[in-house]
C-alpha cells in the first residue's frame, strides 16, 4: 500500500469505527481526531476562499524589473513566446533567446519572415518563397523546401509542418515531417472548394483543418474541411473525414485550443468542433460587432470587438473549452496587441499597457520606460518579457 493509500486509508477509518464498539478513551480519542480533521478542513477552504477574492481583486500601481537581456539593435526583428523563454525572427535569421544568451542561432536571408510555435517547435518560413526552417527549444532540426513559394505555414507539437502554397493560377497545401519526408501533396480544387485561406494542424499532426473561401456572383462563402492522416483517414478519399458548408461566413482565422478542439473563428460567428476522428460541430455563437482581435491558450479562447460608434468602443469576450462566456469588459483604449494570463487578460501598444481580470477588474494601467516592440507572457502570473529595440526586461506586477 502506498503512502498516498495510507493516508487515505487512516481517514477513512475515522468515520467508519462504530462508536457503540468503544470504549470511553477510546471513543474521546476519535472525537478528537474528528474535530481535528474539520477544523483543517475549514482552515484550509478559508485560506483558499480568501487567497481566491485577494487574487481577483488585487491591483497595481508598478512593476519592477528582476532581469535584463542584451539584444543589440534589432530594429527590424519579431517576437513570440517559445518554450521557456522567446523565439526572435528577421530577414537576417532567427534565435532561440535564453535567460541571459541565445541558445541557438540560425543565420538565413529571407525577404518576409513568417513564423510559428507549438509546444517545443517552432517554424519559420520565408513568405512568398520556398524555404521553412524547423527548430525545437534545442536546435535546428532541419530546412523543408516546398515546391511552390508558402503563403501560410502550421507547426504540429510534433514537428509536422502543413503549409498553404500557391503560385500564379493554383494553389496546393502540403504537409511534411521533420525529416522532411511528404506526408500529404495535393493541388486544392478551386471551382469546388474554393481559394484556401487558413490552416490549422493538430498536435500530433494528424488532423488538419483548411478554410477555403470561394465567390459566386459576388457573394461570398467559405468551407471548412477536415483531414485525418491517422488509421481513420486512411479509408477516405483524399483523407478527408467531415466537410461543412458556410454560407455567407467567411472564416479567416483556425486555431487546434488541444488535440481533440479547434476554435474557429467566422466574420459573423464563432465555432467549436470536436475532432476525435472525425469532426462534430459542438457550439456555435454569432458574433456581436466587427472583430478587431483574436486570442487563445490552451484553456480559454477570446476575441475584442470594436464599436466605434459607442462611448467604449472595444468590447473584450472569453469563453473557456465549452463555449461558456467567461470574461466581458468594455473599454476606451486602442491597444495594438493582447494575450491571456492566467484569468487575466494583457492589453498592449508600444508605449503602454493594461492588465484587466476575467471579473472586468482593471488591475493596471500605464506606461512603459521606452518604445516596446511586444510584450510576452513568462508562463507565470504576473510576470512578462518586454521586447524593446536593445533588450529584453522581464518584469514583476508589484
Amino acid at each position: 500500500m502506498s503512502k498516498r493509500q495510507r493516508v487515505l486509508r487512516r481517514i477513512l477509518n475515522l468515520f467508519e469505527r462504530d462508536p457503540n464498539l468503544m470504549d470511553t478513551e477510546t471513543r474521546n480519542r476519535v472525537r478528537k481526531r474528528r474535530i481535528r480533521f474539520w477544523l483543517v478542513l475549514a482552515v484550509v477552504f478559508v485560506f483558499v476562499t480568501g487567497y481566491q477574492i485577494y487574487s481577483r481583486n488585487r491591483t497595481f500601481s508598478k512593476y519592477e524589473v528582476i532581469s535584463t537581456i542584451d539584444l543589440g539593435e534589432e530594429h527590424n526583428s519579431y517576437f513570440t513566446k517559445f518554450g521557456d523563454y522567446f523565439l526572435k525572427y528577421s530577414n537576417d535569421g532567427a534565435a532561440y533567446m535564453g535567460q541571459s544568451e541565445s541558445i541557438w542561432n540560425k543565420a538565413f536571408e529571407f525577404d518576409n519572415p513568417i513564423a510559428d510555435v507549438n509546444g517545443d517547435y517552432a517554424a519559420v518560413a520565408d513568405q512568398g518563397a520556398n524555404s521553412i526552417f524547423l527548430f525545437n527549444t534545442e536546435k535546428e532540426v532541419g530546412e523543408v523546401t516546398m515546391p511552390y513559394p508558402i503563403k501560410k505555414v502550421s507547426v504540429a507539437k510534433k514537428g509536422v509542418v502543413a503549409a498553404i502554397l500557391e503560385d500564379t493560377n493554383d494553389s496546393y497545401i502540403e504537409i511534411r515531417d521533420k525529416e522532411n519526408q511528404v506526408i500529404s501533396s495535393g493541388k486544392t480544387a478551386l471551382e469546388e472548394t474554393g481559394y484556401p485561406i487558413d490552416l490549422a494542424i493538430s498536435d500530433d499532426g494528424k488532423k488538419l483543418a483548411v478554410s477555403y473561401v470561394s465567390i459566386d456572383g459576388g457573394k461570398s462563402s467559405s468551407k471548412l474541411m477536415f483531414y485525418n492522416f491517422g488509421e481513420v483517414g486512411q479509408s477516405e478519399v483524399d483523407n478527408l473525414v467531415g466537410a461543412y458548408e458556410l454560407n455567407d461566413t467567411i472564416l479567416p482565422k483556425m486555431e487546434f485550443l488541444n488535440n481533440d478542439l479547434l476554435v474557429a473563428y467566422g466574420d459573423d460567428k464563432l465555432m467549436l468542433y470536436k475532432i476525435k476522428e472525425k469532426p462534430e460541430k459542438i457550439w456555435e455563437e454569432k458574433t456581436e460587432g466587427e472583430i478587431s482581435k483574436v486570442f487563445y491558450n490552451d484553456k480559454y479562447f477570446g476575441l475584442i470587438y470594436y464599436r466605434g460608434s459607442e462611448k467604449k468602443p472595444f468590447e473584450i469576450a472569453v469563453y473557456n473549452l465549452k463555449g461558456v462566456r467567461m470574461a466581458e469588459y468594455k473599454y476606451t483604449k486602442s491597444y495594438d496587441s493582447v494575450f491571456l494570463d492566467g484569468k487575466n487578460v494583457v492589453l498592449y501598444n508600444e508605449d503602454s499597457f493594461a492588465l484587466v481580470s476575467f471579473s472586468g477588474k482593471e488591475k493596471y494601467q500605464g506606461q512603459l520606460s521606452s518604445t516596446a516592440r511586444a510584450i510576452l507572457p513568462t508562463g507565470k502570473e504576473y510576470r512578462y518579457l518586454v521586447l524593446y529595440e536593445d533588450r529584453a526586461e522581464k518584469i514583476k506586477m508589484k
